[in-house]
């Protein structure tokens, strides 16, 4: 029982080590030069307007749809968080002008423009971690040469990934790596600051995986914190996959090196990342509700119950739908019609293969078996 008391502990001080650093972090974040901030959104702005809010690009298709929307509440975001209302590091405010209404860089501009405000909105719910790097970035480049910079990052990350693991692997497991990235459009991807960022967490925290294995009574405590960096820095995008392919990188170096694959251990580096991360969100909205005038925990709560259908929003409810969520997932997978045939002729190719070689080897089932954590 001491010793479990022991393990626990070390949990809950990482864990309240890693929510003072994040919030440090934002405040210190607060303080870059405001000024330098603006002028570099100022000269991103006639691009944003010729772009417009989703932007199509490359084939045209919805699934190479830039969320440029997005983007600029970012944008909004990092801009009005600095050091004359160091509480925005927590409330999130989106300074709203009536004339813009949902018009975001027509609000972005009358924000630059110092205009006053005709209300106010906290968006509470998130950490905005991002605000942390962009605010860094924005002192010295606009929001266009970021991207740039942004897509050189995440290409080095992919290229660093890929030789690590052929290197630690093989050349084959680094193909599939590969071939998962291309699929989900990696051009698309770099053009958006929201959609870089699960990638970026899920490409280092893969390239620490062999330290990891080496290192096996850190996993718990590893996989945990990514969890929280993931609620902290992510815009609430692909989150899973900052444990789905980092863990299967490290099932895979454990089998290399002839070990078995522990189903507890799988598990329990599961439930530390979900522990992680949702430990994190509810610190945000305590420690918000605590230290500010705004109400984040029933503002987190009411929207909880929105996002998992328990409550619908009025005017929204033809959204609740999974049939309508499986057609547009198979809208981002085909595209069109000729997509879906091809797609699928490529998935019965790989069925055909994988049979022929369970019959022309027969250890193949045997080692299937021992795979089936996965």
């Amino acid at each position: 029982m001491g010793r479990s008391c022991k393990g626990a502990g070390k949990y809950i001080l990482v864990f309240g080590v890693s929510v003072a650093v994040a919030l440090v972090l934002l405040i210190l974040a607060a303080f870059a030069p405001q000024g330098r901030i603006l002028d570099n959104l100022w000269q991103s702005m006639d691009y944003l307007r010729m772009e417009g809010s989703y932007p199509h690009m490359a084939d045209y298709a919805d699934a190479s749809r830039l969320d440029n929307f997005t983007d600029i509440l970012m944008l909004l975001e990092a801009a009005g968080t600095n050091k004359q209302y160091l509480g925005s590091v927590l409330t999130n405010p989106v300074y709203v002008y009536d004339e813009a209404g949902a018009d975001l860089p027509m609000l972005l501009e009358n924000y630059l423009n110092g205009m006053p405000h005709d209300s106010v909105g906290f968006y509470v719910r998130y950490w905005m971690g991002f605000r942390v790097l962009l605010r860094i970035g924005l002192t010295f480049l606009s929001y266009f040469q970021i991207r740039r910079y942004l897509a050189v990052v995440f290409f080095l990350l992919f290229a660093a990934v890929l030789l690590d693991i052929a290197k630690r692997v093989d050349g084959k497991l680094a193909f599939a790596f590969a071939l998962s990235i291309i699929l989900v459009r990696p051009h698309v991807i770099v053009n958006s600051m929201q959609y870089c960022c699960c990638f970026f967490i899920m490409f280092a925290a893969m390239l620490f995986m062999p330290f990891i294995h080496k290192r096996p009574e850190w996993e718990g405590l590893f996989f945990m914190e990514i969890g929280v960096a993931t609620m902290y820095f992510d815009f609430y995008t692909v989150p899973l996959i900052t444990f789905g392919f980092p863990l299967v990188y490290l099932c895979a170096l454990r089998l290399q090196d002839g070990e078995q694959l522990c189903a507890k251990q799988l598990v329990k580096d599961i439930c530390l990342w979900f522990v992680g991360y949702v430990l994190m969100w509810i610190a945000k909205l305590v420690l918000t509700s605590l230290l500010t005038e705004v109400n984040a925990v029933a503002n987190g709560w009411n929207a909880l119950l929105g996002r998992l259908g328990v409550t619908h929003t009025e005017g929204l409810e033809e959204f609740y739908s999974l049939e309508l969520a499986m057609e547009r997932l198979g809208d981002a997978l085909f595209c069109d019609p000729e997509g879906k045939v091809i797609f699928l002729a490529a998935v019965a190719v790989v069925v055909v293969a994988v049979v022929w070689h369970i019959l022309r080897r027969r250890d193949s089932l045997t080692a299937m078996k021992s795979l089936w954590l996965l």
